[in-house]
């Protein structure tokens, strides 16, 4: 979620205070904008007064983007196997990984990987797996892409498949995220 600091954090789009007293009509968005280029990277880790973000000709774009995130998130499927993303199936949170946003062109082949979760227990093996790795580097040195994100992706992507927890932090680190996802 975005930082605020009373009087001081600023609305994005009019320069102003975000205000204690503007609580009801402040907007605050968390981080699901990665490339700095991305026309709606402005709404990123942000606070906006309601009314500007309201009249911002992205306002629906940027509600779409995130919209989009959650759904993808709450399915929580990995889209290499099909299986279900829990502790028991990635065995240590290293192993999971979930992709950001790439590109709105559904001529892109990193497209259909908007938003989703992998398993590297499963990448490894993945018949996409070079095709993807080759995708992402080329996006990087596109022009296309500014931002650590997709460095750090590969990074993970191509990192060595950690060790699984033990059972018992397992069902430890399964209980603290159903506690802090609970609805």
């Amino acid at each position: 979620m975005a930082i605020y600091i009373e009087g001081k954090t600023l609305c994005p789009l009019c320069g102003q205070p975000v205000e204690p007293t503007d609580s009801p009509r402040t907007v605050a968005f968390s981080y699901f904008v990665p490339n700095e280029l991305d026309p709606l990277y402005i709404f990123n880790d942000a606070v906006f007064h309601t009314e500007h973000f309201d009249a911002h000709p992205l306002h629906d774009a940027a509600l779409a983007r995130l919209a989009e995130r959650e759904r993808r998130q709450a399915a929580h499927t990995c889209y290499i196997s099909g299986t279900e993303a829990v502790i028991e199936n990635y065995k240590n949170p290293a192993n999971l990984i979930f992709t950001d946003w790439f590109t709105d062109d559904p001529a892109d082949p990193l497209h259909e990987y908007n938003y989703r979760y992998l398993n590297k227990y499963y990448f490894e093996q993945w018949p996409e797996r070079q095709r993807f790795l080759d995708a992402v580097e080329q996006l990087d040195v596109s022009g296309r892409w500014r931002g650590p994100y997709l460095r750090q992706l590969l990074r993970q992507l191509t990192s060595p498949l950690q060790p699984a927890w033990s059972s018992e932090m397992q069902a430890t680190y399964k209980q603290r995220f159903e506690t802090e996802h609970a609805a």
